[in-house]
């Protein structure tokens, strides 16, 4: 919630009026000596008089209690004491509707001296899961300040066997960890797993209400979690509530999956529909100026850049922004002077954003205004430099305009840290975003370094959490309508439900081992994409070529490719790096191939298995990307090999995808254009994967008879552009329709063909195709097409193959 939680009556918060029984009746009520159960088809979940609250996971009549002994906590300010301990609740059961809903509802009411205390338990009829939250109201005239509010503390039961925690510790540093004997901390939310059990549970805020964490540590051998919403923060105080006010918690949610990834995907999404997230469109897909031109950078540049992307077309695959990082603007780094630097951009950004919207995509800024680097050489509003200024700095024109009169005090001086509680910093970050993207004509904004220098002084009064929150929409309030907002270097999870995209990992570099900070942020992160916010994972390269001598120059095009496969697998921000212009025609190609992200993620299926700090392996290796289209559902799958030195033996278990043993499939290699295997799902794949390399493999169930197999438009094999492709079986032909094609490039698509058949005839959009000669690979067919617009229909005639004579 907003600034000040939110105030209401006390019963208005939680609880609605009755919903039908027909409807509420999925989730039953079991009344014991020992307190009341509610129970789906997934979850049970009991309440004791005393309050305590149990969990089991339901498979028919089975159930197996996995949380226990939870309860609330509450701490108010100079009390260490939690005033809930030793407080007999009243416990009622209500209907309840909301996200979640329609559901049944605990409500325990405690009644201690300092406050009066509501906590709601709610199990809705279909999902793994229940939510809590706490409502609290001061009991006198006098009012409470909150410090913290631990919303379910209670231990886990995952069976015997090493147990391992996915978390969030700080900013971009985000892994699985063995649980072990230090406590950890995760911020927003935790997942915990056994893997020789499978039993495991996801616990996290719904909401950014507070700063919220888990904390997650061994005690008598078992897990023990807490759940917390913090108050109080450096520079801020704690949540004042007045007498007559009331004020509650967000949402936390627990859930008890019977099947992990489920529970983490399911967590995404609830905090996606709990939080009304509207994802923007479409995906950001472009050019970031920082790895390819760094700090220094010219009009020129720019302009260079907007023709190679105008030259290559690359708007019709995908491409719709070109950012323009540090180095636009008067100051260095973060500065209060965002106005152009007039020595690299005469003319202005305006005509650049003019130039954009010209060639078919939009301009993006990068900005960083929560603390201000030049401060201590240029001090003054009027730009009066210190005898030790750097040299480009005196030859600054304009002068560099500050605004230490916003800034933090230290003794008397501004220290450089914006008071972000200040009005009138608000309004600056107000004014100069809408400059920005009104004046200017930027639609993405890239903000910056905002976890540095961050100051609260001018309100003391709430908590430093709702303050930064304050702040980012301060910048929102300023943006025109449809500008994308990413915040990057930030608090993590703080920007949920005001930014559209979120910098989830550290910058990533030009080299093989340049992309390991956007690998490990990928895994530990899936779930989040296309929930909270798109996942940013910062700048994607497929440069390089071979040098003099035979030395290579950047990225082999194994290398370049398996890049290229982990950002399509991702699914969402694709932004490059590299300078296009230098980009050879093969390079290209591989860049159009990950244009537009399909805003689908693919799940890092050895997550639990490789990345611990304890283990040789921190990141995930095994990638599988479901894809649901008309004519099929199939599945991309990325092998990886993050080793540099030594070649790495995989066995592909297809049981892993969700493919029945008894199925058939089969498994082609997206690379190498052969068809690895043909057979039963029980049956593994053994394959090898070269150093700093990936195999991309296309996993399609199979009925013998011809079929589309994959398409070289895109590393998704057709995600992108095949509509249709059924197989007609009394014509014997396929029938396909395709769009996001790109007119007058050449395109290849690859069919499966059945041992005595044999293509007769391709026609793509009116016109014959070229069937591509596979001596190696008999029962692959290769056709080679032009299209003359962006949607088209196409049609593979089959026929008996000719026995020789």
């Amino acid at each position: 919630m907003p600034g000040r939680l939110r105030r209401a009556p006390l019963l208005l918060f939680a609880l609605a009026a009755a919903v039908p029984a027909a409807i509420a009746g999925a989730v039953t009520v079991e009344e014991g000596p020992d307190g009341v159960t509610l129970a789906n088809r997934s979850l049970a979940v009991t309440v004791s008089r005393e309050g305590i609250l149990s969990a089991a996971q339901v498979s028919g009549r089975k159930r197996v209690t996995v949380l226990s002994d939870a309860v609330a906590s509450i701490r108010l300010r100079g009390r260490d004491a939690d005033i809930l301990k030793g407080v007999k609740p009243t416990l009622q059961v209500r209907d309840a509707r909301g996200t979640l809903a329609p559901g049944k509802a605990f409500v325990l009411a405690y009644e201690t001296p300092a406050a009066r205390v509501r906590v709601i338990h709610t199990l809705p009829d279909k999902r793994e899961c229940f939510t809590t939250r706490l409502v609290l109201a001061p009991a006198a005239e006098t009012p409470i300040a909150t410090r913290s509010v631990t919303v379910l503390a209670g231990k886990l039961a995952l069976g015997d066997g090493q147990v391992r925690v996915l978390a969030h510790p700080k900013a971009w540093e985000s892994t699985v960890a063995v649980l072990e004997g230090d406590a950890v901390r995760s911020g927003m939310m935790a997942a915990l797993y056994n893997r020789e059990t499978r039993l495991g549970a996801v616990l996290g805020a719904l909401s950014q209400h507070a700063e919220s964490h888990v904390r997650c540590r061994l005690m008598n051998r078992l897990p023990h979690v807490e759940m917390t919403a913090d108050y109080a923060g450096p520079g801020a105080g704690e949540l004042c509530i007045a007498p007559g006010e009331t004020a509650g918690t967000g949402a936390y949610a627990v859930f008890l999956p019977k099947e992990i990834f489920e529970g983490l995907e399911g967590y995404g999404a609830l905090v996606k529909a709990s939080n009304g997230i509207r994802l923007h469109r479409p995906i950001p897909c472009g050019w970031c100026s920082w790895d390819a031109l760094g700090w220094i950078m010219h009009a020129e540049q720019i302009d260079r850049t907007i023709g190679t992307i105008y030259t290559h077309r690359l708007p019709a695959y995908g491409f719709n922004v070109l950012q323009i990082d540090d180095g636009w603007q008067c100051g260095w780094r973060c500065s209060g002077d965002w106005r152009f630097n007039p020595r690299r951009f005469p003319g202005g950004i305006k005509p650049i954003a003019e130039a954009c919207e010209a060639a078919g995509f939009r301009l993006g800024l990068w900005i960083a205004p929560f603390s201000d680097e030049d401060q201590g050489a240029s001090a003054g509003p009027d730009g009066e430099l210190q005898p030790d200024a750097p040299a480009w700095m005196r030859e600054a024109r304009p002068v560099l305009v500050n605004r230490p009169e916003l800034m933090v005090k230290r003794n008397g001086k501004p220290t450089g840290s914006y008071d972000l509680s200040h009005p009138d910093f608000r309004q600056f970050l107000t004014d100069t975003l809408s400059r920005l993207t009104h004046e200017w004509g930027a639609r993405y904004i890239k903000a910056d370094f905002l976890g540095y220098g961050a100051g609260f002084e001018a309100d003391p009064s709430l908590p430093a959490h709702d303050i930064y929150r304050g702040a980012l929409r301060a910048m929102r309030a300023g943006m025109a309508e449809g500008t994308y907002f990413m915040t990057c270097i930030a608090p993590d999870w703080k920007s949920l439900g005001i930014a559209d995209g979120q910098r989830i990992g550290g910058d990533v570099s030009a080299t093989w081992e340049g992309i390991y900070p956007a690998a490990r942020a990928c895994a530990t992160r899936y779930f989040a994409n296309g929930n909270f916010w798109w996942n940013d994972p910062d700048q994607l390269h497929v440069a390089g070529r071979l040098g003099a001598g035979g030395v290579q120059r950047g990225l082999t095009l194994n290398q370049a490719r398996a890049w290229a496969a982990m950002i399509v697998l991702h699914g969402g921000v694709t932004m490059t790096g590299d300078r296009l212009e230098d980009l050879s025609p093969e390079r290209m190609k591989l860049l159009t191939q990950c244009m537009p992200p399909t805003g689908v993620t693919a799940r890092p299926v050895d997550l639990w298995d490789v990345l611990t700090e304890a283990g040789r392996e921190r990141y995930s290796r095994l990638w599988a990307l479901e894809l649901a289209k008309r004519f099929a559902t199939y599945h991309v799958v990325g092998l990886f090999n993050w080793t540099a030195g030594h070649r790495q033996a995989f066995d592909l278990d297809l049981a892993r995808l969700g493919y029945l043993g008894s199925r058939r499939v089969l498994v082609y290699d997206y690379w190498d254009g052969h068809l690895v295997t043909v057979g039963r799902a029980r049956e593994t794949v053994p394959l090898q994967v070269a150093p700093s390399s990936c195999r991309l493999l296309v996993v399609h169930p199979t009925g013998g008879r011809p079929q589309f197999v994959s398409s070289d438009r895109h590393l998704t094999a057709g995600g992108v552009d095949v509509e249709r492709a059924g197989y007609l079986s009394t014509a014997k032909a396929i029938k396909g329709q395709s769009v996001a094609l790109v007119s007058g490039a050449p395109f290849r698509y690859t069919f499966y063909v059945p041992d005595g058949m044999r293509v007769a005839e391709a026609v793509f959009d009116g016109e014959p195709g070229k069937v591509i000669p596979t001596p190696r690979e008999p029962n692959l067919a290769v056709i080679e097409f032009v299209p003359n617009r962006a949607e088209i229909d196409w049609r593979v005639q089959f026929e008996k193959e000719a026995k020789p004579k």
